[in-house]
Formats: C-alpha cells, sequence, structure tokens
C-alpha cells in the first residue's frame, strides 16, 4: 500500500488546495522541492563527514569486529567505529559490567552508551532459541 503524501506534509507548511487531478498544488512563499532536498543533503553530508583523527594517532585492526583499536595517540585506549552506521568515525570505549558490554561514546551531557550483545547471547545472558528445520 503506498500512502498519498502532500508537500504541505514534507515541508511542514499549511495545507495547499488540491486540484481535480489529485496532485497537491504548490503552496505560495514555500522553498521548491528541489531547494528542500538541496538543504537536507547538505546536512546529511555534513551529518556524514567523519571526525578528523587527532594527529599522531594510529590505529589496528580488530580481528572479527567492525572497529580499529587506537593504539597511539591522544585518544589511545579507545577504538574507533568503522561498522558503517550512523557512529561510525567516532571513538569509543569498551566497558563491562556484570557480564554485559557496552560501547561508550563521549563524556557528560553527550555521553551515549549501547549495549552489545556478547557471543550470541541476549542482554539476559541466555542464548535465543535454534530454529528447528
Amino acid at each position: 500500500m503506498v500512502d498519498r503524501v502532500s508537500e504541505s506534509q514534507i515541508t511542514g507548511g499549511a495545507a495547499a488546495p488540491v486540484s481535480g487531478s489529485g496532485r497537491t498544488a504548490k503552496p505560495t512563499g514555500s522553498a521548491s522541492f528541489a531547494e528542500a532536498l538541496s538543504a537536507h543533503s547538505s546536512v546529511k553530508r555534513k551529518q556524514a563527514e567523519a571526525p578528523k583523527a587527532p594527529a599522531g594517532e594510529k590505529t589496528e585492526a580488530v580481528e572479527g569486529h567492525s572497529y580499529q583499536a587506537i593504539v597511539s595517540g591522544p585518544r589511545n585506549g579507545m577504538q574507533l567505529n568503522k561498522s558503517g552506521n550512523a557512529r561510525d568515525g567516532q571513538a569509543f570505549m569498551i566497558v563491562e559490567r556484570e557480564g554485559r558490554r557496552f560501547h561508550v561514546y563521549g563524556s557528560g551531557a553527550d555521553r551515549q552508551v549501547f549495549e552489545i550483545k556478547v557471543g550470541g547471547k541476549d542482554a539476559s545472558g541466555a542464548k535465543p532459541p535454534t530454529p528447528s528445520p
């Protein structure tokens, strides 16, 4: 099923009159689709740019993981996310508490904590059921 979306829903503007063809007329004074797309794309590009590594920082691949170990430089001892997700290029610490593993990004008010499954087990430590053939 395909939902119909008007330009006002995309831009957040007032509802526009609908012509007899079922198309939404362009509201007056609003940005064109191309302008809106260009503005959104430039924001995405800024978000996609990975932070630059500090001078003198060196990393080594960690076998079986989508991150690299930082082995020298001011962030020595941290890990560098290379997974391709929203946190790609960010440094984090691995913290283990009570058999649970966490990736901790940032500090203070900007700190983000993500629990990571260890060895195919969920947060409770139980392995997921094996599907029967």
